[in-house]
């Protein structure tokens, strides 16, 4: 027979697993796959479903020099389009299916480890009701950063729970854990899914356990595999493609590092603003009451993990914030940390409402805490909810997916696009991704110029300036029409 407890417990983790679904799942597969990097990644995620070449990344069939991150993430999507077609879903449930485990992993630390169940689930109503986590191109698009995120955060926690019982002999396996999930993080980023290791350094220097890890035969196990499959992954793909080496050099260390890529520049201080005032902008201010909090408890491994995630915090924000390359994204793995770090002042005030004797109204439950917890969060996770129900684009961004969203709504209506043609002559990569769709449906269409048109084409063209060339030089028929894209029919020439 279940007890009580944990019948409480099951409930906690049932409505916890609800309240994140829904700012994660809901409406995923909404809004066109994005330009530049989610686009990118779907474009290399078909080529390797189709080819199997899980080792060099492939852009429109030629190895990608550009993005040279290594294919963890590209294989997960790749592994996706196997199992359930081309489409938004495969592209961007790895993404998201890592945001789920983050929360998970997070939740699971402080329930089993710290036996703190309401400060996990505070920690989690934290991170996913700050600005960042329904932002594109972090948990709910098919981009890095969400699985780097959970690879990183488990790194740090796996180091950080055998470090604090590094003597016990059963807990020695976490060590080993610690370099699997650090060899992933590599595998899924590059340099970035190292950034934390100086933090790890300095807390083992700190707590004077160098000399015991450097005894420890799963340090030597973790690092054989560290260097052969994290690192060695770089000079195997060397070796099948040429200059691969270079290309990281000048594109993740010398480039990003040294100098302004793609204009994507600002000053020292961009990462500690952009966290105030937009990705963190509802619980920054909890941080360092939660560090104060977390510093002077009672409980030695809160006090030990308050000072470990301060430290790799504080390292990660000013390794970022060093590089001359600056995009917001790059402190995506400082949000599950600084959510923690919040959760200790918050779990304070609502333990201490728990205990006090005022406002229960003799009840079982301690409804004052309970209500604190709701008023509190209720706003920012009704915001969050808002923003992906509602899916409103920038206006910036509308052009770019008005003829990709044509393709979906062709799609979805079982028009047959097979031999068109798509006038257009901005950046191409979301389009492409919807033409691969359509391959997959053996509807071929093509991306072509003005000068390609030929009596008897049919044409989905966007940009008016386009339109007006081709209504000048052609007799045309409209067959239908998207907010500003036409699909239209060559007649015969004027």
């Amino acid at each position: 027979m279940i007890s009580k407890e944990k019948k409480i417990e099951i409930a906690i983790a049932i409505l916890l697993a609800i309240i994140c679904g829904f700012p994660i799942f809901m409406h995923l597969t909404t809004p066109a796959i994005r330009l530049f990097d989610e686009s990118r990644l779907a474009l290399s995620a078909i080529e390797t479903a189709e080819n199997g070449n899980w080792l060099v990344v492939n852009y429109l069939g030629s190895p990608d020099m550009w993005s040279t991150k290594p294919p963890l993430m590209i294989l997960l999507q790749a592994f996706c389009i196997k199992l359930f077609g081309i489409n938004e879903f495969s592209i961007r449930f790895p993404a998201a299916l890592s945001a789920l485990l983050i929360c998970a992993v997070v939740y699971l630390f402080f329930k089993y480890y710290l036996k703190q169940t309401w400060m996990g689930f505070i920690s989690v109503l934290l991170l996913i009701t700050s600005s960042a986590f329904v932002h594109e191109h972090l948990f709910r698009t098919g981009d890095y950063d969400s699985l780097l995120t959970l690879l990183t955060l488990s790194f740090l926690l796996f180091f950080f729970v055998y470090i604090e019982n590094i003597h016990s002999q059963s807990n020695q396996k976490y060590l080993l854990y610690f370099f699997i999930a650090l060899t992933l993080s590599v595998l899924c980023k590059g340099i970035q899914g190292l950034l934390f290791l100086p933090s790890v350094l300095i807390y083992t220097l700190i707590q004077k356990k160098a000399l015991v890890i450097l005894k420890q035969k799963y340090f030597y196990i973790g690092m054989i595999l560290f260097l052969t499959v994290g690192i060695g992954y770089y000079f195997l793909r060397e070796f099948f493609n040429p200059g691969y080496l270079t290309a990281v050099w000048n594109n993740e260390m010398g480039g990003r590092f040294n100098e302004v890529i793609e204009t994507h520049k600002g000053a020292f201080s961009y990462y500690f603003l952009y966290l105030i005032n937009e990705d963190f902008k509802e619980w920054y201010l909890l941080v360092p009451c939660g560090i104060l909090i977390g510093l002077l408890n009672t409980n030695t491994k809160i006090r030990n993990l308050t000072f470990f995630i301060s430290i790799a915090s504080l390292q990660y924000l000013f390794a970022i914030s060093f590089a001359q390359t600056k995009l917001w994204w790059y402190e995506a793995p400082l949000l599950p940390l600084l959510a923690m770090l919040a959760a200790l002042f918050i779990s304070w005030l609502f333990e201490s409402l728990k205990k006090s004797t005022l406002l229960q109204l003799n009840l079982v439950l301690p409804v004052s805490a309970f209500i604190f917890l709701f008023l509190l969060f209720i706003n920012p996770y009704t915001i969050s909810i808002k923003k992906v129900f509602l899916n409103e684009e920038d206006p910036w961004a509308v052009p770019f997916y008005e003829i990709p969203n044509y393709l979906r709504q062709a799609m979805n209506k079982d028009i047959n696009l097979d031999g068109n043609k798509i006038i257009y002559s901005d950046w191409p990569s979301s389009i492409l991704f919807y033409k691969e769709m359509l391959d997959e449906k053996n509807q071929v269409v093509n991306i072509e110029g003005i000068s390609t048109i030929n009596v008897g084409d049919k044409l989905i063209v966007q940009a008016r300036e386009n339109y007006l060339v081709i209504d000048s030089l052609f007799n045309i028929k409209n067959i239908d029409e998207y907010k500003n894209v036409k699909h239209i029919e060559i007649l015969s020439r004027k």
